[in-house]
């Protein structure tokens, strides 16, 4: 669509800069196709274009205007393109109720979906934590729910209390312990499986422990993504070691300390 203007009755150049002039903007092109044929056209040397830079040409593109003009201001043209623009009214507005039904859709979907796959999910069998989630973390912020509940149900298998949250930065927690009778602070990590642990870009340093609700697919010995070999051994029930080289990492196995 648009103007062409032509030479030898053979379309050269599309040029709708000149029908947005006159229409003033550049709707209108879009709604009609012309031809404007003038054998005083003097093309380029690999005559794909047309030279701009002759008398011939201004006066060619004058009368081209005047004609464009002329269907602007045809009574018909102008109730063509009211109705044309009342059309493109009503079609925006059905565009954007079809979009915002298909959002309204698609969210009563993922919330049915959600609800389905909770109804699936196993529940927790924690009869002795108070307010303990009802069903078994898939998540790191729910293997943290499962951690302060048993805090707070005193369980024997936790050691510490919470002292910071932060999930946005750094390390998770800074918790409150007793190292070899002397009260400490400690960086903790959650994950919801210990394989988690090796996923991570940054390297384990400075992390004193690490709470999951299970081990996952980790293995025995298994390497962070910096490289850092580490070696897990097991305590006792629910209770690892993570040795990296000099250092070891505490871990805490909420699945197995609950079983325990």
């Amino acid at each position: 669509m648009g103007l062409w203007l032509c030479k030898d009755f053979i379309r050269v150049d599309r040029n709708n800069l000149i029908m947005e002039e006159v229409f003033k903007g550049q709707y209108w092109y879009r709604n009609m196709l012309i031809f404007a044929n003038c054998q005083q056209f003097d093309l380029t040397a690999n005559r794909n274009n047309i030279r701009t830079d002759q008398e011939e040409y201004y006066l060619a593109i004058t009368g081209i205007k005047k004609f464009i003009e002329e269907i602007k201001s045809n009574p018909d043209s102008i109730s063509y393109f009211k109705t044309k623009a009342e059309e493109d009214i009503l079609k925006r507005a059905r565009i954007l109720r079809d979009k915002e039904t298909r959002k309204k859709e698609e969210r009563k979907n993922n919330l049915e979906k959600r609800l389905n796959d909770y109804k699936g999910r196993p529940d927790l069998n924690a009869p002795d934590l108070v307010k303990a989630p009802v069903k078994e973390p898939r998540s790191e912020a729910e293997t943290s729910l499962l951690l302060q509940a048993m805090i707070s149900s005193r369980h024997p298998g936790i050691d510490f209390r919470i002292g910071e949250y932060k999930t946005s930065v750094g390390t998770d927690l800074v918790v409150e312990c007793v190292n070899k009778g002397i009260p400490s602070l400690a960086w903790v990590e959650i994950v919801v499986t210990l394989e988690k642990l090796f996923e991570w870009s940054h390297p384990p340093e400075g992390i004193h422990k690490v709470i999951c609700w299970d081990l996952g697919k980790v293995q025995e010995k298994q390497s962070f993504t910096s490289g850092e070999e580490a070696k897990l051994t097991k305590k006792k029930q629910g209770r690892y070691h993570l040795d990296i080289g000099t250092d070891t990492i505490e871990v805490y196995v909420l699945r197995e300390i609950l079983q325990g």
